[in-house]
């Protein structure tokens, strides 16, 4: 996620997954970085479509979202 605007540079942004859990999988984002950490759950398999939510905080313009579908056979 990536916002270009001018006026935003050099702001504090503030990452989020939903769901935040599933059972077939261990998930979790750096609220930080946005970086997102998958790891295996014994016999797990499932498939889910994730949010990952970036706010800057300000009052207008301030999310951005971006989908993704994890699948796990």
């Amino acid at each position: 996620l990536e916002d270009n605007s001018p006026d935003n540079e050099g702001e504090a942004i503030t990452y989020s997954l939903s769901p935040a859990s599933v059972d077939f999988v261990n998930i979790s984002i750096d609220p930080e970085t946005g970086k997102i950490e998958i790891s295996a759950v014994a016999d797990g398999n499932g498939s889910q479509t994730f949010v990952v939510k970036a706010d800057d905080g300000q009052a207008a313009f301030n999310e951005a979202t971006q989908e993704f579908t994890l699948t796990v056979t």
